[in-house]
């Protein structure tokens, strides 16, 4: 319901796309300090992806930038390679945590389930009954949380990936203000 509420200003859904509006006229609170240029404002980067929330995922995005007079073309390239690389490292740094998430996953499950053939060898032994139940509950624990990584925690990286993606293929629109 709130996508579709028309008081929004700064995102517009068309039939086929997704306008997100943002206005840059002030040059010194774009970059990171310290960074000589070369790294955007964090708060800039949130605005865009935190504004995409609120949009349909299928549509195509489009960013709408006004920038002030100061900007030169080149200025306005610039900005468009660095916002675009932002979302790319974002999506590439999810997708690297991802896999390494996974890696863990597997290594649980089968952490879990050689403890859990040491529980099975306890038991046709005879071994004392608590050291068995603590074993086969390290086991259990083990084997759940494989299960968490593959099923809720991989899908949620996933969905962060491909939000990232779609912002790094948005197109840009550019406009200057007349002041």
């Amino acid at each position: 319901q709130y996508r579709e509420d028309s008081d929004i200003r700064n995102i517009k859904i068309e039939e086929n796309d997704v306008i997100i509006y943002l206005t840059l006229d002030d040059r010194s609170n774009i970059f990171q300090p310290f960074s000589n240029n070369s790294l955007l404002n964090s708060d800039l980067i949130e605005y865009l992806y935190e504004t995409y929330e609120y949009a349909p995922r299928k549509k195509n995005v489009i960013f709408d930038i006004t920038f002030s007079k100061e900007f030169t073309d080149t200025d306005i390239e610039y900005i468009e390679k660095l916002i675009k690389a932002q979302f790319a490292i974002r999506a590439e740094t999810i997708h690297v945590k991802s896999r390494r998430n996974l890696l863990g996953g597997f290594l649980s499950l089968l952490a879990g389930a050689i403890i859990l053939s040491l529980y099975i060898i306890f038991q046709t032994f005879e071994f004392d009954r608590i050291l068995c139940e603590i074993v086969s509950i390290f086991s259990w624990v083990l084997i759940w949380q494989a299960a968490d990584i593959f099923f809720i925690t991989t899908n949620e990286s996933r969905i962060e990936r491909l939000k990232n993606f779609a912002l790094y293929q948005a197109k840009f629109v550019n406009h200057k203000l007349e002041k």
